[in-house]
C-alpha cells in the first residue's frame, strides 16, 4: 500500500497510466481551514480563488504558489510555514494564550519573555 502513494502532483502528472495512486499532499491546507471554521467556498472566496482550484490544492493535485499560500496563511491567522509544517491540533499552551493575545500585548510579552531568559 505504501508503495501506491505518491508524493507530489507533479510526481502523478508525469506518471501516465497511474492514476490509481493516491496523491499525499506536503501541507496542512484543509486541515487548518477546518480548524478555523471556514468551508472551502467560503476561504476559496476570501482568497479571490475558484474553489475548485483551493479542492485541488488541498488535495495536492495543484501546486500552491507563494502568493495563495501567504493569502491562505493570512486569512487562517497562521503563518504559511505553519501550514506546511503543522497540524493544527499541535499546539501546546503558550502557543494557544499566546495567539489569544493583540498584537500589542505579543509585542510586549515576548520582550518580557527576552527579558526574563536574557543570558
Amino acid at each position: 500500500m505504501a508503495s501506491d502513494v505518491m508524493i507530489s502532483a507533479a510526481a502523478a502528472e508525469n506518471s501516465p497510466g497511474q492514476s490509481h495512486r493516491q496523491v499525499v499532499p506536503l501541507h496542512f491546507i484543509r486541515q487548518w481551514r477546518r480548524h478555523r471554521g471556514l468551508t472551502q467556498a467560503q476561504l476559496a472566496e476570501a482568497i479571490s480563488l475558484h474553489r475548485g482550484q483551493l479542492n485541488k490544492i488541498e488535495c495536492g493535485r495543484r501546486p500552491h504558489t507563494r502568493r495563495v499560500l501567504d493569502a491562505i496563511a493570512a486569512r487562517l491567522d497562521c503563518t504559511p510555514d505553519e501550514l506546511v509544517r503543522r497540524h493544527p491540533s499541535h499546539t501546546s499552551e503558550l502557543e494557544t494564550f499566546y495567539m489569544s493575545l493583540s498584537a500589542d500585548e505579543r509585542s510586549r510579552a515576548l520582550d518580557l519573555l527576552k527579558k526574563a531568559f536574557a543570558r
